[in-house]
């Protein structure tokens, strides 16, 4: 037999061999006795979210209202060869995430063993994150966001400074560009204790380096794509998901700007003397300013954990607020009435506080707070919830074992716009959380940052950045759809979070 003869039967063997084992991963669901639909070798159900001709919170949504039509509770979903468990009873999404959540107490997110600066408080696992958690959980209440009020409003009025200059030239502006720049303002200020500017500098390094993480490269992507599917090889060949010039550069920034807080004693109100009061094993103080003093003789925090918990405070916040408040301006301009309605509420606080937005009067603002939940609603910023089964769960009233190992995805999306708990679900209705309306439907139906233990950490601090944000808007503003701004907005396949494909052209008019 020749060189060649044995070459192609060896291919073909090859060839054959993963054909038979990718068909025999998808038929995992089946042999369970759990519904699914029709896969494709070797992408399984992903074809349309790895074609980008969908986004994850679309895809995932679609596998909910399929499976919703059917009538079963749950439902099988194969990412290439890996199976997903895609629960629909909202009985069961709730056992998931918070009745049964020893059972699904981490996130379905490789952790990586090569970058301690992965170990954030999202990656962490088990205890790791019970006491991490537990660490920086006093850095999120009320008095704590109470004390970075001045930083937030501060970079949003630079931000309005800038949009007068152009309403004034009468030039056409992406109102998602300006807002999300202002966010990253925010969070650069609040996280590192930077006044990057970011709205006067968009080309800067610290912006570029900074975008790595919310638009990553190819080379990033395929790690992502490694990490979800075999973990093993990245651990093997040694290789991180995020390049290494990133992280190095925020490892450096965060070590430089401790060491120079740290020698000099600057005490700033910001997330980062949070840390720096953790770090130096001191509980955070209850008064807002604290102090540098050392109660221990070891950090409870390293540098490494320290940077870490800064950068997913830096990508849990940038676009959580900034798309949120992009959201919501879009929402009021193509409904002037609520638009209005929302006005006066603000300017009414306003008129009673001495025309001073302060952070309680934020709090007061009842109708604006039901906006920006109903926001939420339709555009939640995390539209799939991912879990990772620690230990082999019983589904109750069947026979089916989620085994240990096995991933959830809950489509937040998909609940938050079913019919059967928010009626007409594409219509823009704050009424839905009027305090009658919520009396009405389970409190399960609505979960944009996550629900159970496992609920987003900041999620307060992100919800009063974008109603300082639209109520400043709103103080200062009319708005309109510009004729060139698509009504309903398509969303970007590109990313994880809810984002507006296109750009979002608003017509404003200073008050």
């Amino acid at each position: 037999m020749s060189f060649f003869s044995v070459l192609f039967a060896t291919v073909l063997i090859s060839v054959v061999s993963v054909w038979i084992y990718f068909k025999w991963k998808l038929n995992y669901w089946k042999r369970r006795g759990v519904h699914s639909l029709p896969t494709v070798v070797p992408l399984g159900n992903a074809f349309n979210m790895i074609t980008q001709k969908e986004s994850m919170g679309e895809h995932i949504m679609h596998f909910y209202n399929e499976f919703k039509k059917k009538g079963v509770p749950y439902g099988g979903y194969y990412f290439f060869n890996r199976p997903i468990f895609i629960p629909v009873d909202l009985e069961l999404c709730k056992r998931i995430m918070i009745t049964d959540f020893e059972y699904f107490q981490n996130h379905s997110m490789y952790l990586e063993k090569n970058n301690p600066l992965s170990g954030n408080i999202y990656a962490l696992r088990s205890q790791e994150w019970k006491t991490m958690r537990n660490k920086l959980s006093p850095a999120f209440t009320v008095s704590k966001n109470k004390m970075m009020f001045p930083t937030i409003t501060k970079s949003i009025d630079n931000l309005l400074d800038i949009i007068d200059e152009l309403v004034q030239k009468n030039e056409l502006f992406d109102m998602y560009d300006y807002v999300a720049n202002m966010g990253l303002d925010v969070i650069l200020s609040c996280a590192f204790g930077l006044d990057a500017n970011v709205l006067k500098n968009p080309n800067s390094d610290l912006r570029k380096h900074a975008m790595g993480y919310f638009y990553p490269s190819f080379r990033d992507s395929t790690m992502h794509l490694l990490g979800f599917l075999y973990p093993w090889i990245l651990d093997f060949l040694h290789l991180s998901i995020v390049r290494q010039e990133i992280t190095d550069f925020f490892f450096n920034l965060t070590k430089n700007t401790v060491e120079y807080r740290e020698k000099n004693r600057i005490i700033r109100p910001d997330f980062m003397h949070l840390l720096l009061q953790i770090k130096n094993n001191a509980k955070i103080s209850e008064d807002n300013i604290g102090s540098f003093e050392k109660f221990g003789t070891n950090d409870a925090l390293t540098m490494e954990e320290l940077t870490a918990q800064s950068i997913i405070f830096m990508v849990g916040g940038y676009e959580t607020s900034s798309a949120t408040s992009t959201y919501l301006l879009y929402e009021f301009a193509h409904n002037e009435e609520l638009q209005e309605k929302a006005r006066q509420e603000v300017l009414k606080a306003l008129s009673d506080s001495n025309e001073e937005l302060t952070y309680d009067l934020v709090k007061q603002l009842p109708y604006l707070q039901m906006c920006v939940d109903e926001t939420l609603r339709k555009y939640p910023i995390g539209p799939v919830i991912m879990r990772d089964c620690n230990k082999d769960y019983k589904v109750p009233n069947s026979n089916v074992v989620i085994k240990k190992g096995t991933y959830v995805f809950i489509s937040a999306l998909g609940i938050q716009r079913d019919a059967e708990y928010y009626p007409d679900p594409d219509k823009f209705d704050p009424e839905r959380f009027s305090e009658e309306n919520l009396k009405k439907r389970s409190s399960t139906a609505y979960m944009p940052f996550g629900l159970g233990p496992r609920i987003c950490i900041a999620y307060t601090f992100g919800t009063m950045q974008v109603k300082i944000t639209v109520a400043k808007f709103l103080a200062r503003y009319k708005f309109k759809l510009n004729p060139k701004t698509e009504y309903p907005l398509k969303i970007s396949p590109h990313s994880f979070p809810i984002l507006p494909r296109n750009n979002v052209w608003l017509d404003l008019q200073k008050l």
